[in-house]
């Protein structure tokens, strides 16, 4: 009971002020002339602009694209190099890319796991040499990490992203950010590097191991919050809704952020009520927007939901459909279109 008592005290405080400084930093963590804004009031744009503007700007980009990739990939040359669209793809002007782009797409294999090891040198592009590069790699949560590069581009692009995300859900740079998070890497007792400490110092960030989510964690977990106060707090799906359960179950009080972001994994309506009800705060789904869009601007607008079900089977389709719906895209009626 004390301790529950003091939980609810420092649940009542407020938050934390935001610090200009740090995000200061990290808004020039990519270069002091902020190289990213330009991309993010591109995106900013974008998203401003009527549905099929939109549409035309994805068939445009997805068809610059497709062309750097048969020019330049070795494994989309082998691929795509003879297929007679891929050949019109080339050559057609801004107006006949737009149209082609979602034919060839359709058509192309999906990139799996096992494909990405075996053909990861013939994947690079044969332009890397002028652009600024480096080997990434997935978290290894699934087993194996699987590598890959980016280029500066995509970290650019992706900063703008995040930002745009951010802002939505009221997250100001500098604020104070919680992670219920974790890697398989770190797991497994590797360490930190210092450029990602540094980069979370910037952010204003600290996190929570989310692979360990015992009792008498999760109850250090509730501690930390109410020390830390953070005003945005971010996690995976399943994560978030299992510590707020437990919050909810032992009646724990923790303060309240500004706003939660949901990631890497399906946010299901009844989750997103429990965690909006224990947290007191609304619940921002980014995997959500991003898969909900790939299904719904690429899956569905070629397949009837026969032939999808065909190829991914019911379970992920199901998911699918959950994700759109979620996301308020009810698509076609009748059964011929998702």
């Amino acid at each position: 009971m004390r301790e529950a008592a003091a939980d609810e005290a420092a649940a009542e405080r407020p938050l934390a002020g935001v610090s200009w400084l740090r995000g200061l930093l990290f808004e020039t963590c990519l270069g002091l002339g902020r190289p990213w804004r330009p991309r993010f009031e591109q995106l900013s744009s974008w998203v401003a602009r009527e549905p099929e503007e939109i549409r035309e700007i994805q068939d445009r980009l997805l068809g610059d694209l497709l062309v750097h990739a048969i020019r330049h990939v070795p494994y989309y040359r082998r691929l795509l190099g003879d297929h007679p669209v891929a050949r019109a793809l080339e050559s057609a002007g801004a107006t006949g890319r737009r149209q082609l782009a979602r034919t060839l797409l359709v058509q192309i294999p999906p990139l799996d796991r096992p494909t990405l090891r075996r053909e990861f040198d013939q994947l690079r592009s044969n332009d890397l040499a002028h652009r600024s590069w480096r080997v990434d790699g997935t978290g290894g949560s699934t087993g194996q990490p699987v590598r890959f590069i980016v280029d500066r581009e995509h970290g650019l692009w992706r900063f703008a992203a995040e930002h745009l995300f951010d802002g939505w859900a009221g997250v100001v740079p500098g604020m104070r950010r919680m992670r219920l998070w974790g890697s398989a890497r770190q797991l497994g007792g590797e360490r930190e590097t210092i450029g990602r400490r540094l980069y979370r110092w910037r952010r204003n960030e600290r996190s929570l191991d989310s692979f360990r989510m015992t009792s008498s964690q999760m109850r250090r977990h509730a501690a930390r919050l109410n020390q830390w106060r953070p005003g945005h707090l971010i996690g995976y799906a399943d994560s978030l809704h299992a510590f707020a359960r437990f919050l909810e179950r032992s009646g724990l009080a923790v303060v309240a952020p500004a706003s939660i972001m949901s990631s890497s994994g399906t946010l299901f309506p009844e989750h997103r009520r429990i965690i909006e009800r224990v947290f007191g705060a609304p619940v921002f789904d980014y995997t959500g927007s991003v898969a909900g869009a790939i299904c719904s601007s690429v899956l569905t607008i070629h397949y009837t939901f026969k032939e999808l079900e065909a190829v991914i089977g019911p379970k992920v389709l199901a998911c699918a459909r959950r994700i759109s719906a979620t996301m308020g895209w009810a698509g076609e009626k009748g059964g011929e279109r998702a």
